[in-house]
């Protein structure tokens, strides 16, 4: 698992600013992009500049994602929403129109996996 805090510049479409997280990426993960599962989301504003913004990327090759859904799945659950110990719960947003309810949290080496049974 790969996490890594970057600045951009504020104000960006979500396509621009997508492009270049991408880019970043790019940079800092040590494996494909192909071959990885990877995400950004924007923090804050950030504080060294009133026009830019904290972006999260965090990324893990797509086998070590594969495999903690399929531990969640043998145990019942459907993996709904994956995070990391560095990334704050409060980035979890639940998707209203779902009427989905997390029912379990499991923690998994670094990995936290919510779930709701199947």
């Amino acid at each position: 698992m790969i996490t890594k805090q970057v600045h951009r510049t504020g104000g960006l479409r979500d396509e621009e600013l997508e492009i270049q997280v991408e880019s970043e990426a790019n940079q800092y993960i040590p494996f494909a992009l192909e071959r990885s599962t990877w995400e950004f989301q924007v923090v804050g504003p950030s504080p060294s500049g009133a026009d830019e913004v904290e972006v999260l990327i965090a990324a893990s090759r797509k086998e070590k994602v594969e495999d903690r859904v399929a531990v969640a799945e043998a145990s019942g659950l459907k993996a709904i929403v994956m995070d990391v110990e560095s990334t704050p719960s409060r980035l979890l947003r639940a998707d209203s129109s779902s009427n989905s309810r997390i029912t379990a949290k499991t923690r998994i080496s670094r990995w936290s996996i919510w779930a709701r049974t199947s």
